[in-house]
């Protein structure tokens, strides 16, 4: 019996998995901060990670879950476009089709990820809300944690962060596999002047 093992709140669970249950070949899916625009950002891309590392103002979170790259049976494409203005670039996430704003492009072939829209086999809830403008969205396995969030972000703005395309969020809005971590997770070591590449699970440091 093969085992698995998944990060949630800093706890360590350790389930029965097994092979035939799981997809093979599914990719992390990590959630970074972008201190400068204020927003979370994501990404599977190790090319695009490691750009990202590179940036002072962009900082790892941790992996919601993991994804596919490839159209699976039960699974939708979670779409990534991208806004910009004023040199200022914003996402937006999104699963069905939405009236993108002005200077908004389909970031269709650096993301391409496919989610699952039901539980079942392991899989594990997404809830999300979203910055009153449908950007910045908060991706994450555990409704409370989304919760706090948003009630942060009331305290701070005055405003709630409503769910993805306007739904409600304490519903999810879509499924994962929690992540397995494999021997290709571990950081690569740092070159001279060059953070490591972690794509590995930690605790998040969520704004």
């Amino acid at each position: 019996m093969r085992v698995a093992f998944a990060f949630f709140s800093g706890l360590l669970l350790v389930a029965p998995l097994n092979a035939a249950d799981r997809p093979e070949n599914l990719v992390p899916l990590m959630r970074f901060y972008d201190t400068k625009f204020n927003e979370h950002i994501y990404s599977y891309s190790t090319e695009e990670m490691n750009k990202w590392h590179q940036l002072t103002h962009v900082k790892e979170h941790e992996i919601i879950g993991d994804v596919a790259t490839s159209k699976l049976p039960g699974t939708v494409p979670l779409w990534r476009a991208v806004r910009t203005e004023n040199k200022q670039s914003r996402h937006y996430y999104y699963l069905e089709a939405v009236q993108l704003p002005p200077n908004t492009f389909v970031d269709a072939e650096s993301f391409k990820v496919y989610v699952w829209t039901k539980p079942g086999d392991g899989r594990v809830p997404i809830y999300c809300t979203t910055w009153i403008d449908a950007t910045d969205a908060f991706m994450h396995r555990e409704l409370k944690v989304v919760e706090q969030n948003r009630e942060e972000t009331e305290k701070s703005t005055g405003r709630l962060r409503p769910g993805m395309a306007g739904k409600n969020f304490k519903t999810p809005v879509f499924y994962v596999y929690p992540h397995v971590t494999k021997e290709k997770d571990d950081p690569e070591k740092p070159t001279e002047g060059k953070p490591a590449t972690v794509t590995s699970n930690k605790k998040a440091d969520d704004k």
